[in-house]
C-alpha cells in the first residue's frame, strides 16, 4: 500500500533510520548493502538491494532477512528516499507493507534516468549515492530511534591501450590488415573518413600517425561492503541527515550535554558570574571574565596563547576581530558544548571564529549548517568563505550548487561582480563544467 500521496507526516520521527552510501557508481550495477539489524523492530534484520540498468531504470528493493529473532509478521511503514549533499531526500517513495520472514518489497521512483543522468550532479556527486531508509512499527511509539550508517565501495575496472598506426597515408582505402576472429566482438562500422583525417593532418596525423586509444571498462569489483555504525538518533534532527558518518554524530545530542543537565547549568553560571576567573577576553566594546583552564581545554589556539602569557603580568586578551556578541556566544559554546539555534549570519560569524580558534566539531556544524541553505543569493559568499578557509567539502558543494544553477546565475549582477572579484574561482568553476559536459 502506498503512503506517499497524504497520509505521511514528514515530522513524524522514524523507529530505525538506515544511511546507505555507493561509492564509485557506475551503471549496469546490482549490490546488495550490508545485512542490518533494527533492534527497535524486535530486533528484525534487512538488506537492500539495487539493481540498475545500461539505461539508468533502477529496481530498489528491501528484504526482511531469513534468520532473525522477529516475530513472523511485522507491519511496518517504510520510507527510501535518495538524498542530496545536504542530506535532503530529492526523491523519495513511501509504502506500508507486512513482511513475512524472507519477504520483500519493490520501489520503483518516477524517471530513474534523470537520476543517473540527467540530474547525476544532484544525485550522485563524485559518483556517490546515498540511500536512506527510514521505518517505523505502525501503531507503536519509541523513545530513542536507532540509526546505521553503511557504506560500499566499488573498485572501477578499466583497460585501456593505445594502437599507433604509421605512414597512415600510405594505405590504401581497400586494404585490410589481420583479422582477428572473436566469438565476442564489438564493431565500430565508418567511426571515421580517411578523407576527413587527411583535411585536418596536422592535429590528426601528425607525422603520418594516426593513434587510437582503446578504453574498457568491465563490471566494477567490490572493494568493501561494510556496516560503519550504530547510534541512537536525536529525533529533533530526524529529517535532516547528512551523508557523513562523521556529521550524523553532530546532529545527535549528547545527554551529558542536555539542556536541562546541571553540568551544563553550572557552567554556563562560572561563565557568567565570573567566579576564580583568572584571564579576561576584550574585544572593542565588551570585556568577559574566562578562565584559561576551560579555554585551554577547548581550544588549542588559547592554550597556545596562554603558554605565551607566563611571563606576562597582564591578564587581558584582546580580540579585536570580533564583536561582543559573538565572543559571548563562542564562550558560551566552548563552556556548554552548545550553540543554540544557527542563524545564517550567526553560522558564518560562528564558523570564522571556530575556524581561527580550532574549535573543530563547531566548524563542522556551521560547515553543515551553511551547505544545507545555500541558495542564488548567497552561493558566491559561501565560496569565497570556504576557498579562505580551505574547506574543501563546503567550496565543492559551492560550486556544484552554482554549476546547477547556472542559468539563473550566470546573468545577474552578483555573478559579474564575482568574476572581477575572484578571477581564479570563476575559472575553476567554468573548468569543471567543461569537465563535466
Amino acid at each position: 500500500m502506498s503512503d506517499s500521496e497524504g497520509s505521511y507526516d514528514v515530522d513524524e520521527t522514524p523507529h530505525f533510520t538506515f544511511i546507505w552510501t555507493i561509492e564509485n557508481i557506475h551503471l549496469p550495477i546490482n549490490t546488495k548493502c550490508p545485512i542490518f539489524t533494527a533492534k527497535n523492530l524486535e530486533m528484525t534484520q534487512w538488506s537492500l538491494f539495487l539493481s540498475c540498468e545500461d539505461s539508468g531504470y533502477a529496481d530498489l528493493r528491501i528484504y526482511r532477512e531469513l534468520d532473525d529473532d522477529g516475530p513472523d509478521s511485522i507491519e511496518i511503514k517504510c520510507e527510501l528516499s535518495l538524498l542530496g549533499t545536504d542530506g535532503l531526500p530529492l526523491i523519495k517513495k513511501v509504502e506500508i507493507n507486512k513482511f513475512e520472514i524472507f519477504s520483500r518489497t519493490f520501489f520503483d521512483f518516477p524517471d530513474e534516468p534523470e537520476v543517473f543522468f540527467g540530474r547525476r550532479n544532484e544525485f550522485l556527486p563524485n559518483d556517490e549515492l546515498t540511500i536512506r531508509c527510514r521505518m517505523w512499527r505502525t501503531g507503536t511509539e519509541i523513545l530513542k530511534p536507532d540509526l546505521c550508517f553503511a557504506r560500499t565501495r566499488f573498485r572501477p575496472n578499466r583497460l585501456s591501450f593505445v594502437w599507433a598506426v604509421r605512414e597512415f597515408s600510405s594505405l590504401r582505402t581497400d586494404f585490410e590488415g589481420k583479422v582477428v576472429h572473436s566469438v565476442n566482438d564489438l564493431e565500430f562500422t565508418d567511426f571515421f573518413k580517411k578523407d576527413r583525417l587527411t583535411e585536418n593532418k596536422d592535429t590528426l596525423i601528425p607525422n603520418d600517425v594516426l593513434t587510437l586509444r582503446c578504453e574498457i571498462e568491465l563490471a566494477a569489483e567490490t572493494e568493501w561492503n561494510r556496516i560503519e555504525n550504530y547510534r541512537y538518533l536525536n529525533s529533533i534532527n530526524s529529517n535532516v541527515i547528512a551523508t557523513d558518518v562523521g556529521e550524523i554524530l553532530l546532529y545527535e545530542q549528547d545527554e551529558a550535554f542536555d539542556t536541562s543537565s546541571s553540568y551544563t547549568k553550572d557552567m554556563e553560571k562560572l561563565l557568567e558570574e565570573g567566579d576564580l576567573s583568572d584571564v579576561i577576553l576584550r574585544t572593542r566594546s565588551k570585556s568577559f571574565p574566562a578562565h584559561k583552564c576551560v579555554l585551554s581545554a577547548r581550544s588549542p589556539v588559547f592554550k597556545a596563547m596562554f603558554k605565551d602569557m607566563e611571563e606576562k603580568a597582564s591578564k587581558y586578551v584582546e580580540i579585536p576581530d570580533m564583536d561582543g556578541d559573538t565572543l559571548r556566544d563562542l564562550l558560551s559554546y566552548i563552556y556548554t558544548n552548545e550553540v543554540g539555534e544557527l542563524k545564517w549570519q550567526s553560522a558564518l560569524k560562528f564558523y570564522r571564529a571556530a575556524d581561527e580558534y580550532e574549535l573543530l566539531d563547531l566548524k563542522k556544524k556551521c560547515s553543515i549548517f551553511l551547505r544545507s541553505h545555500l541558495s542564488a543569493s548567497n552561493a558566491c559568499a559561501v565560496l569565497i568563505l570556504a576557498d579562505t578557509h580551505h574547506d574543501q567539502r563546503l567550496r565543492g558543494t559551492a560550486k556544484d550548487f552554482i554549476i546547477n544553477q547556472r542559468k539563473e546565475f550566470f546573468t545577474s549582477d552578483a555573478w559579474r561582480s564575482f568574476k572581477e572579484e575572484n578571477f581564479k574561482l570563476y575559472v575553476e568553476i567554468l573548468e569543471q563544467m567543461a569537465f563535466r559536459h
